[in-house]
């Protein structure tokens, strides 16, 4: 999994991850990140895991994020009331991934956060093609 390494400027991460980015989020995906960077005064994470890409796009209760690969938006990550749940767009009848956490809104140890993204993102690659699970947004 990427992350930023505190010594390294946000330029040169992106750099870092540009190739992988675009492939993952095509136009669609360029568009959430775009829209997270004028929304807030803080820069979105994102993280790469094996060509997807998350971008967090809510901090806390609930912390959020949207997951993209190919330039398709293929999944929907949330951790609200203690349970950390992985969507699948298509093909999924329940949730993909679900781990209880410590943290009722949000991740109370990064360590954790990087653990669970990696899990849910692993699951969302495995998903079996089947009836489409409606938003988990509502």
């Amino acid at each position: 999994m990427s992350i930023r390494d505190e010594n390294q400027t946000w330029e040169a991460y992106w750099n870092q991850l540009d190739r992988s980015i675009q492939e993952a989020l095509g136009d669609e995906g360029v568009e959430v990140l775009q829209e997270q960077f004028e929304q807030s005064i803080l820069e979105p994470n994102v993280y790469e895991f094996e060509g997807k890409v998350c971008i967090q796009t809510s901090l806390g209760c609930p912390e959020v994020y949207e997951v993209f690969e190919r330039g398709l938006n293929i999944g929907y990550l949330r951790l609200r009331h203690g349970l950390f749940q992985a969507y699948a767009w298509e093909g999924a009848t329940a949730a993909s991934y679900e781990a209880e956490i410590q943290g009722d809104g949000a991740f109370e140890e990064h360590a954790d956060r990087l653990h669970h993204l990696e899990q849910a993102l692993k699951a969302l690659g495995e998903e079996d093609i089947g009836p489409a699970l409606p938003s988990p947004r509502v």
